[in-house]
């Protein structure tokens, strides 16, 4: 493995002759601005922060255009755990998602949720696959919906669930939807009616290509998770021009739909309108898979559930499901990793960082 230890770093990010590619950056009392740009992500790797001791409202004051998602503030995000508590206190999340040939995405949403903390998780799959996702994550609350002829979730799905709408704490939409036009239908269903957090993932995204303004309108607060595909389809861009400025592409989709943007990829930026944009740099190139982005809109959806903030839901979110892909391919190489094995880690990381 390749450490790298910075003191300073070129404002712009721009390695200035010949850099190391480092496969973690250790850098001193405060992240550098240059550690953060889209440049520097090659040379960077992972960036660990290690305090000096600076004090706090020496910090504080302090401009930047961008902030780093450290483990200190993830931390800080969970409260400890009484001796008395009980599922009632830690939320219900309900995911409705999956078709036929698209059964994993729902699953690995379903086991993340479950690995999220949440109290309780309900998932309406369509009928076709409810043995299969049933017996995938049997703790969970698996549910049959009406199919449609493609074997995607009915927009009836909505319309049976719908009064029971007082149960839950947020809704995932998107995991193996497909584009149906019933899809639609349910996404701007649970829009407008659902009070609510709802996190918006995939297929979810994809119906609404060219419309932010049906996110705006929503009844409660929404988190947003594309990939710079689905980002360009839902803003009429090219991926071309979302990937050259990620920040800025980010922040615009946030304006447009007054949601929590996630754009996920190598330095993953978390953003809302007015907020300044946060970046993520755990992770590493063996989680560019399927099945992977499933696991993270699980865990967001679990932690809106418990009452998060969508904006900390949204960075304690990229950054457990990154370090639990440093830790599986520390384990595995990454090479070898599959969605699952990132699942799966999970729990040591919560552990790792300080969570009970």
């Amino acid at each position: 493995m390749r450490i790298l230890l910075v003191t300073e770093a070129w404002e712009p990010g721009e390695a200035p002759g010949e850099a190391v590619h480092a496969d973690t950056t250790v850098t001193i009392g405060l992240p550098k601005v240059g550690l953060l740009a889209p440049e520097a992500l090659p040379y960077v790797g992972n960036l660990e922060v290690v305090s000096i001791g600076i004090p706090e409202e020496l910090v504080k004051p302090l401009a930047c255009p961008r902030e780093f998602i450290a483990d200190v503030e993830v931390r800080q995000a969970f409260a400890r755990r009484p001796r008395s508590a009980h599922k009632g206190l830690y939320g219900h999340v309900l995911l409705l998602g999956g078709a036929v040939g698209y059964t994993g995405a729902i699953s690995l949403a379903t086991r993340a949720a479950l690995r999220s903390g949440v109290g309780l998780v309900t998932t309406v799959t369509p009928e076709p696959l409810f043995p299969l996702v049933a017996g995938a994550a049997p703790e969970a609350m698996i549910h049959p919906g009406p199919a449609t002829e493609i074997g995607s979730l009915s927009a009836g799905a909505w319309t049976a669930w719908q009064a029971r709408m007082a149960e839950f704490n947020a809704i995932v939409l998107g995991p193996g939807m497909t584009r149906h036009r019933d899809t639609l239908a349910l996404v701007r269903a649970v829009l407008k009616e659902f009070p609510r957090p709802v996190l918006l993932d995939a297929d979810a995204l994809n119906v609404l290509e060219g419309h932010p303004d049906w996110i705006a309108r929503s009844a409660g607060p929404v988190v947003i998770t594309p990939h710079p595909g689905e980002l360009a389809r839902l803003l009429g861009m090219t991926v071309a021009e979302i990937q050259a400025n990620r920040e800025r592409a980010a922040q615009r989709a946030a304006e447009l739909t007054g949601a929590v943007v996630v754009l996920k990829g190598a330095g993953t930026v978390v953003t809302a309108p007015g907020r300044t944009p946060a970046i993520n740099l755990t992770g590493n190139p063996g989680m560019a898979s399927g099945g992977i982005g499933d696991v993270l809109a699980g865990l967001i959806g679990g932690f809106l559930a418990q009452g998060l903030p969508p904006f900390t839901a949204a960075c304690a979110g990229v950054y457990l499901h990154g370090r639990a892909g440093d830790n599986a391919a520390w384990h595995k190489s990454q090479v070898g990793i599959t969605a699952g094995d990132v699942l799966d880690e999970l729990p040591y990381v919560f552990r790792d960082i300080g969570v009970r």
